[in-house]
């Protein structure tokens, strides 16, 4: 062993002692103690042999015999930190061969420690072991996961019972023990004070659900692109609640009861440790036609996995910020009884297919086994929870590869809770050499080479283009959730059953694929029934009624008088909202029924079917009418799927009758009540609707020191702007701009916030001298966005000489009105908005009686609302009530209910006004513009209209 002298030996006998003076020993590098495990992979059975070969290299240490020493070696196999097995042998450094340890693999389901522990044994008097540090332990550990495929799950998978069902088995003395979650003694929230408040505050989201605490950036997992991390802004009028929590690292469930008619969006998260684990928003809205009969009141569940003993839930107010969110009542339920797992919804049933579709970001971060075991296992958790029976997820792509590890994981855990898993291979992102073994390609083979024979594959979906489309799969729908500012979207109560029935009634669809970047949080319940009558549908096409395969009869309809219904007026008729369909399969007919509309109906089918024929409803959720002289009377929920099974092979439908409440499709009732009203805002539209918080528009303000309030002159000295109360248009004065020089001039508004319609139409009245030959004059908006200044113009000079020559002249003034319409606005959120008029050279003109315009329409853009309103007319009487609600919940008619006010409201300018000269669109002439601008509200839909 060699030592480094910071002094000289000092040796001296004195009476019999050896002293040692000023001895410093050097720091030698310690022996590295390896442990790699003989498996390719760190998941295993129950049982299975767990190998671990341990290593001790000593090769930094210069004496040969300290480089074979014997150390002391102790093994243990750790469960939560508790030992489960131990083994004490030696270990010598740079032995030939590793040192084999061998377990067998615990039982139960989760992760597991193996730590090597190596020191050298005590000697009395070692100097050397004491100056050298060779003393000190070292310490390996190594993790492992264990994955059961026999573990059973606890009851038949109904996770929930509504508060009437629970009550009816209670009443009757029935088990409603199937609900996995037990309630908590300390289980409702209760509001803090005012003063506790939460503050303002950014929070960072992680994937939900899965259990990560770093931020990984976000992407779409349909189209490869990245973005920005999203952020939860939570403002003061916020309320924020401790949630109690008695054991971490297991689920717990919140129940947040909120009124349905009060119309907001309501942001629920729960934050543990500073950071968002869970975040969804609701949306609570009115819709064009709703049920009165509905419940005012529903329930958002949140499913979350404790990190803390102290996670809060944030529940704010999102369409209004300032407001605190309607809430009702809060919840807690937990915990899962010992032993048992998260149940899947519908147990055995593997017909019709409800796929998640997630991205591979989730699982970033956990390269580790023990996180990659805990995000695996929340994700098929909340697969169960929520009704999937599989997942379709991102495994490589541009910016994500899951390891070795985190794919044996899936795929066992797939495996044993028989879900199906598709691997998604985004090909057109990735260089060859982004992977090994021949690029995406080599992985392709690779993968199925590894996992074909395993239950839960489901085959390999390879993205070209950057986006997998469900319209190339017949009888395939996709639905993509967003993240929308840090929260996934999520409808309320029934209308969360919409995207699947308005699916439903449009196509016999086979399979759904459902996701996005996160899984949809929240609002399962609204799902469960329908989700269960689905997946007992045979995967089989099954055929539409149509009243042509009903043995020479038609259907009826019990809204329309007997008269009415003659064979020749039947093509006009329809049986909107209701849908059904059959398949004589199983020894029997299969019916179901759907009904795509927000409001109650019922419905008569009546079947050729023998006196003996029994019906079933498939779900084993709801109850039915039995057949009533071969009549079954159906009741169908807002946005609902009934499906039954008649025992008779020889079963058809003969006749359906449909019966809509008068209320809402009725002549008086509220369907065309809103049609009436969508042909009203068209009629008030035609003379567009003018903005009234535009200040001083008529220059009648004004004085010494502002010459013009609310207006800010830009330009050269040779550029003026003035009030003039000697020549105006209308009232008392006007803007005399006066250009003497060559260099332009501007004259603006002080900067305003723009109203949210996506376009601005300026009008004003321009005076030009009776003499004047060149009219050099433009129409001005700017912006401030970004740090930037956007700039449009519009020259009105060329447009305005035919009709300004014919105006009559005005105490030496011809004056004519100009409109120009600015519809490449800049994006939604720019704030600063400026409108003006620009001399471009030596001039005099005038201006007065600004207007602007944020809704108005073309002649073309007005012909195509008529034939809006003719075509709702039309769908009305024909009784086509699902394709009439669509339309009026279309872009065009949605701007129109939100922006054009009734008749009785509308200011009346003149038609002159509106039959001006309309000059030609605004232009973008400055090298400061803005790319690939975000395009605002209105150019989302104005391709509906014709030009």
């Amino acid at each position: 062993m060699s030592f480094q002298i910071a002094a000289l030996f000092r040796i001296a006998v004195i009476t019999g002692f050896l002293l040692l003076v000023n001895v410093k020993a050097a720091e030698p590098q310690s022996p590295a103690l390896n442990a790699v495990l003989r498996s390719q992979t760190s998941v295993f059975a129950p049982g299975e042999p767990v190998l671990i070969d341990l290593t001790l290299n000593n090769s930094n240490n210069n004496n040969e015999r300290n480089n074979e020493r014997k150390y002391h070696l102790h093994v243990a196999l750790l469960a939560e930190g508790k030992p489960l097995a131990e083994l004490e042998t030696a270990i010598i450094a740079n032995a030939p061969q590793a040192l084999p340890v061998s377990f067998a693999a615990p039982e139960n389901d989760g992760v597991y420690e193996i730590t090597a522990m190596a020191k050298l044994p005590m000697q009395v008097f070692d100097i050397r072991r004491n100056l050298t540090g060779q003393g000190q332990a070292l310490t390996v550990r190594q993790h492992f996961a264990v994955i059961n495929p026999n573990l059973p799950v606890r009851g038949d998978g109904d996770l929930t019972l509504s508060p009437l069902k629970r009550d009816l088995l209670e009443d009757r003395g029935e088990d409603s023990g199937r609900r996995f979650f037990l309630p908590m003694p300390q289980g409702h929230l209760k509001p803090l004070n005012p003063s506790a408040m939460l503050p303002s505050a950014v929070f960072r989201l992680p994937a939900v659900g899965l259990g990560k605490k770093e931020t990984p950036p976000p992407s779409d997992t349909l189209s490869g692109t990245v973005s920005d991390a999203p952020v939860l802004n939570v403002n003061a009028a916020a309320l924020r609640l401790p949630i109690p929590v008695e054991e971490t690292g297991k689920p717990y469930l919140i129940e947040i009861g909120y009124p349905l008619n009060t119309r907001q969006q309501l942001g629920a998260a729960v934050e543990e440790d500073a950071a968002i684990t869970s975040a969804a928003r609701i949306d609570i809205a009115d819709e064009i036609v709703r049920d009165k009969r509905l419940e005012m009141s529903g329930t958002h569940k949140i499913l979350f996995w404790a990190k803390s003993k102290k996670p809060e839930l944030i529940l704010v107010n999102l369409l209004q910020p300032e407001k605190k969110p309607a809430v009702n009542s809060i919840r807690v339920a937990g915990l899962l009884p010992p032993g048992t797992r998260i149940p899947k919804r519908f147990e055995g049933v593997a017909s019709r297919k409800l796929t998640a579709v997630i991205s591979g970001n989730a699982f970033k971060g956990c390269e580790t086994v023990p996180a990659a075991y805990n995000a695996v296992s929340q994700l098929t958790d909340s697969l169960c929870y929520n009704g999937y029976d599989g997942a379709m997820l991102t495994v490589l792509s541009g910016n994500v590869h899951l390891s070795d590890t985190v794919l044996e994981l899936l795929f066992q855990q797939f495996d044993r809770d028989r879900l199906t898993f598709i691997p998604v291979i985004e090909a057109d992102t990735l260089e060859k050499n982004a992977v090994q073994n021949g690029g995406w390609q080599g992985f392709v083979r690779e993968l199925t080479q590894r996992y074909a024979s395993r239950p839960s594959f489901g085959g390999v979906s390879i993205l070209h283009n950057g986006r997998w489309s469900a319209a190339e799969v017949p009888h395939t729908a996709l639905f993509y959730h967003p993240a929308d500012g840090g929260y996934v979207s999520v409808p309320a109560d029934y209308q969360n059953r919409r995207r699947f029935v308005k699916q439903l009634a449009q196509a016999d669809t086979l399979t759904f694929f459902d996701g996005g970047e996160r899984l949809p949080a929240g609002e399962q319940d609204a799902l469960t029934d329908l989700l269960a009558a689905y997946r007992k549908l045979p995967p089989l096409l099954f055929r539409t009624f149509d009243g042509k395969n009903s043995g020479g009869k038609t259907f009826a309809n019990k809204n329309i008088a007997a008269a009415d219904q003659s064979p020749d007026k039947f093509p006009e008729q329809s049986l909107q909202p209701l849908t059904v369909r059959s398949l004589n399969a199983d020894g029997g007919l299969y019916v179901y029924l759907v009904n795509d509309a927000p409001y109650q109906i019922d419905a008569d089918v009546t079947f050729a079917a023998g006196v003996q024929t029994q019906i079933t409803e498939l779900s084993g959720r709801r109850m039915i009418r039995s057949l009533n002289n071969k009549v079954w009377r159906a009741t169908l929920l807002p946005y609902d799927l009934l499906a039954v099974k008649l025992d008779s092979p020889d079963t058809v439908i003969q006749n359906v009758s449909v019966i809509r409440p008068p209320e809402i499709c009725g002549e008086k009732g509220s369907i065309k009540e809103k049609t009436d009203e969508l042909g009203q805002r068209i009629y008030a539209a035609r003379n567009g609707v003018v903005w009234d918080q535009l200040p001083n528009s008529g220059f009648e303000e004004g004085d010494a020191y502002v010459p013009l309030t609310g207006w800010q002159p830009f330009g050269t000295a040779a550029f003026s702007a003035v009030q003039d109360t000697q020549t105006a248009y209308s009232g008392q004065s006007s803007a005399k701009l006066t250009n003497t020089g060559t260099e332009s001039g501007t004259l603006l508004t002080l900067p305003f916030s723009p109203p949210q319609t996506g376009r601005l139409w300026i009008a004003a009245f321009v005076g030009v001298p009776e003499a004047a030959e060149q009219i050099p004059l433009n129409f001005v908006l700017t912006a401030e966005h970004g740090g930037r200044t956007l700039y449009r113009h519009a020259a009105v000079g060329e447009n305005l000489k035919p009709y300004i020559a014919k105006a009559v002249p005005k105490n030496g003034v011809r004056w004519q009105q100009v409109i120009v319409p600015f519809d490449q606005l800049p994006p939604d959120n720019s704030d600063n908005i400026r409108i003006g008029f620009q001399v471009t050279n030596q001039a005099t003109l005038w201006i007065d009686e600004v207007k602007v315009y944020p809704v108005s329409f073309s002649s073309n853009e007005m012909i195509e609302l008529q034939k809006v309103l003719v075509t709702a007319d039309a769908r009305f009487k024909q009784e086509r009530f699902s394709e009439l609600l669509t339309l009026l919940e279309s872009p065009q008619c949605q701007f129109l209910f939100s922006n054009v006010p009734l008749p009785m409201l509308v200011p009346k300018p003149a038609l002159s006004e509106i039959s001006a000269p309309v000059a030609e669109r605004a232009k973008t002439d400055d090298a400061d513009s803005s790319p690939a601008e975000k395009p605002t509200l209105y150019q989302r839909f104005k391709g509906l209209f014709v030009r």
